[in-house]
């Protein structure tokens, strides 16, 4: 038997007929008498009138009674109680049926199942092969809802949330298995699925130039085999891909994040299989490339934009300005500052800003008996980097001059969700969540779920899949 579909339509239920095919299934039946009778006595009861606040969570919770009746019955639905199957040329016979618990949108729900035997071999469980469960616990809907709770809170945070909407079922371990299992699913078949991802979402029409950044921010890592087992921090990785149209203004972000690897070699390739796709689809993009001065930064982003479209944040560079300030003017802080802001700006409003610049530090280091080294550092910095200093042609362009996108996103992706309080990472738990927030942040969890259940349902089986985990999440 399978269950009816829901109509579209509430208008054109034949009521009758709705009526009569209840009547076919006494555990349907039952559900329906149960809830015609709560609903009554609970509307009857006047609480409404009296407490509404108590009147909404009961009606919530009876909602949610029903709901899980509903996906008991409906489970059930799925067994068909065939006396043997054949599964890889092996025949199976049925044993008797056992309870299963899962954790449903409604809370846990326990159904009875078939089980099959063979002397050898494993079990199966067909009921919960064709539910697809997630870690062997989670149906399909409440494992999505999980996963995208735990890409923005922790797992406690979760629980916590669950518990005020009434819902029951999930705990930290369970949230954190659920978790490591999905971004395993994920990064599994990630090459496949982001091909898939990119070669059916859209790109900004209006788009007439993409951005690509990189940079790191700091994780606290668990201890290693530390006597002291103090936290140890180490750098993990973000990336970006951002279209701007032709006035400048930023329509769309691609957000990727990678825990602390050597040279981010991850990440470089996620970077560079995006924009060799976007090449492919619009040829027409010009590709700019921002970031700091990190000399690895700009050995992999050369080979992704041409050397007129390559910049240094702007702020990056300013800050190496005012430490020119700080240097030639040290007795002597308001002259520093009006130095300062004096030539910050130049860089950007002229297109000879950055020889100007050039001369003037030059200068400063002439005159400057004090500070000589780090002026002629500076001074250094300012010539290497000359060519991707080019700010003022770059903003008449209508082109980004600064990496705030990448560091915005070193900061929500990475910093607002894994270094709250207490927190501490090993790499599986936390690439985890970056690698889930990364596709809810970028507006691809919707598709990437589709390929992670469907991995489940694949290779789903009696004893559920689960991840390595860390206690931070």
């Amino acid at each position: 038997m399978s269950i009816l579909p829901f109509p579209s339509d509430a208008s054109t239920v034949d009521h009758a007929l709705t009526a009569s095919t209840i009547s076919q299934f006494p555990e349907l039946e039952k559900i329906v008498e149960d809830f015609t009778v709560s609903t009554a006595a609970h509307l009857a009861s006047g609480l409404a009138g009296t407490d509404f606040e108590r009147f909404e969570r009961q009606a919530s919770a009876l909602s949610r009674e029903v709901l899980g009746g509903l996906l008991k019955f409906g489970i059930e639905q799925l067994d068909d109680g065939a006396g043997s199957l054949t599964r890889n040329g092996k025949n199976f016979t049925r044993v008797e049926a056992t309870s299963h618990t899962v954790m449903t949108s409604a809370g846990p729900v326990t159904y009875s199942r078939s089980r099959y035997r063979r002397a050898g071999e494993a079990s199966i469980v067909p009921v919960d092969e064709k539910l697809g469960l997630a870690a062997g616990y989670f149906t399909p809907l409440a494992a999505r809802q999980a996963v995208f709770l735990m890409s923005h809170n922790t797992a406690r945070d979760c629980v916590s949330l669950y518990g005020e909407l009434g819902v029951e079922g999930a705990s930290v371990s369970s949230l954190q298995r659920l978790t490591t299992a999905a971004a395993e699913q994920w990064e599994s078949s990630a090459g496949q699925g982001l091909a898939e991802i990119r070669g059916s979402e859209a790109i900004p029409v209006e788009a007439a130039a993409v951005c690509i950044s990189l940079d790191g921010v700091m994780v606290p890592m668990l201890p290693e085999e530390r006597e002291d087992k103090k936290t140890l921090y180490r750098e993990a990785s973000c990336g970006t891909v951002s279209y701007y149209d032709d006035e400048g203004e930023r329509l769309k972000t691609l957000y990727f994040g990678q825990m602390p690897e050597p040279r981010k070699f991850t990440l470089k390739a996620q970077l560079a299989a995006e924009v060799a796709a976007l090449a492919e689809r619009r040829p027409d993009l010009q590709p700019v490339a921002v970031a700091d001065a990190a000399a690895d930064n700009w050995t992999f982003l050369s080979t992704l934009a041409p050397g007129d479209l390559q910049l240094i944040d702007y702020w990056h560079a300013c800050q190496h300005l005012k430490c020119v300030a700080d240097h030639a003017f040290g007795g002597d802080p308001a002259a520093a500052e009006t130095w300062f802001q004096k030539y910050r700006g130049i860089p950007g409003n002229d297109e000879d800003g950055v020889e100007r610049v050039i001369r003037a530090i030059r200068y400063r280091h002439a005159a400057n008996g004090k500070s000589v080294a780090a002026l002629e550092r500076e001074l250094k910095f300012f010539r290497k980097h000359r060519r991707r200093m080019r700010y003022a042609v770059h903003q008449a362009n209508h082109l980004p001059i600064g990496s705030g996108v990448v560091e915005s996103a070193c900061r929500t992706l990475v910093s607002e969700r894994m270094k709250k309080s207490g927190q501490r990472w090993g790499m599986a738990g936390g690439q985890a969540v970056l690698t889930l927030r990364a596709l809810v942040r970028s507006g691809r969890f919707d598709v990437a779920w589709k390929t992670i259940a469907a991995q489940w349902k694949t290779s789903a089986n009696d004893n559920g899949t689960c991840g390595k985990q860390s206690a931070a999440l």
